[in-house]
């Protein structure tokens, strides 16, 4: 197969299918440049509300060199690729490690989360607001029989007091 890939351009490349064959097999285009002929369906997407956006880190973002000092092209394609393969395989790496683990220690967590304030936190915090509204009651017929009287007393004491401004100038 390789023999008949050369002498074609990227672009007009096809599987040629053996004389033996009824059909044609699908004729996927060549990569460009240094990527890589991946035939497999794009994984859905596993972050669709954008939680991670922040840890979204290129190595554009990271690295950068000023036009007074540039390396070699080839060091900088070679130290891209390093980064990318590098970050994507410690990743791999950490995650096979840790991925079921600590799934299954957040689960269990958010299990047991949801439980406690399902079955205890909500109706705790129900029978203290319906708690607080007999001691509302309860404090309102205080205020009303004890205090209330005695600010309309310290009122009427009061009212009878006017209060009147005026300008003296001593010559």
């Amino acid at each position: 197969m390789m023999s008949e890939m050369r002498g074609t351009e990227p672009s007009e490349f096809r599987f040629e299918s053996s004389p033996t064959e009824h059909h044609k097999t699908p004729s996927p285009t060549l990569p460009q440049g240094n990527e890589r002929m991946d035939y497999r369906e794009p994984p859905s997407p596993r972050d669709p509300k954008g939680i991670n956006d922040h840890v979204k880190v290129t190595f554009d973002e990271i690295i950068a060199e000023p036009e007074s000092a540039y390396s070699y092209d080839q060091v900088w394609d070679v130290s891209k690729r390093t980064y990318k393969g590098t970050k994507s395989w410690c990743y791999r790496i950490l995650s096979f490690c840790c991925a079921v683990p600590l799934a299954f220690f957040w689960g269990l967590y958010f299990g047991c989360l949801a439980c406690i304030q399902i079955w205890c936190v909500v109706p705790c915090v129900k029978g203290y607001v319906i708690n607080l509204h007999c001691y509302g009651k309860i404090w309102a017929l205080f205020l009303s029989t004890f205090v209330d009287p005695c600010f309309e007393s310290i009122g009427r004491m009061f009212s009878g007091i006017k209060v009147s401004a005026r300008k003296e100038t001593i010559a």
